[in-house]
């Protein structure tokens, strides 16, 4: 897959929004783009503020990142707030990245979970942490998604400051057959499993949906919903 034309342009307001896409292969090592690295040290400081885990040269490194999209907001070159979708990423390498969260049922998962979209590693900045930023990210997600024709969206999410109560809001629902809240250790908070379905969108969340593909520069396919 690769990314949709004209994401790299400056719209609306005071924001940037930049979507960048998978590493080439042969770019999948350990020695990342700086836009990668940067991503990934901006992570680390807004999950383990507070904690030795954020000091220095701190990343928050994960197999799914290379293969990944991620959507970036900067206002004036900061980096405010960032996403990541993957795309079948497949079962292996799911499994990985689902255990590391703390989910050991997922060797019982379907396939289908792993060969759809993911939606993870959401964070903004400290003193950024608006709803407004935080449902910019989301809905650019969604409008990925949908633009790569998945109308269902599974996120692995966090409790500790509310974004499954953010995600809920939206329309997201609980993705019970997967199981219950489990202790991510790595983040030292809980997360559980939540799916955003077209059928069950907020109108609300839809419109920041549209918005957003038109901002990302995602076209017709991505607004393929009837109005």
């Amino acid at each position: 897959m690769s990314a949709p034309a004209a994401v790299n342009e400056l719209v609306g307001g005071e924001l940037e929004w930049k979507l960048e896409a998978p590493l080439p292969p042969e770019g999948r090592s350990e020695n990342l783009p700086e836009w990668l690295e940067e991503i990934q040290a901006f992570r680390a400081r807004a999950f383990f503020a507070d904690t030795d885990r954020a000091k220095g040269n701190a990343r928050d490194a994960d197999p799914l990142d290379p293969v990944s999209f991620h959507i970036l907001a900067r206002h004036r070159g900061e980096l405010l707030g960032s996403i990541r979708i993957s795309f079948g990423v497949g079962r292996e390498r799911g499994l990985a990245f689902f255990k590391d969260l703390g989910f050991q049922n997922a060797d019982a998962w379907p396939n289908r979970i792993f060969d759809g979209s993911i939606t993870s590693r959401w964070a903004t900045a400290a003193g950024h942490r608006s709803l407004g930023l935080a449902l910019r990210l989301v809905a650019g997600g969604f409008a990925l998604s949908r633009y790569f024709g998945h109308e269902r969206s599974h996120a692995a999410t966090a409790t500790a400051n509310g974004q499954d109560r953010i995600l809920m809001r939206c329309g997201a629902r609980p993705a019970l057959e997967l199981g219950g809240r489990v202790m991510a250790e790595r983040f030292a908070q809980q997360t559980y499993m939540l799916y955003l379905a077209e059928s069950e969108i907020n109108p609300t969340f839809e419109g920041l949906i549209r918005d957003m593909g038109a901002r990302l520069g995602l076209a017709a396919p991505a607004m393929r919903r009837a109005a």
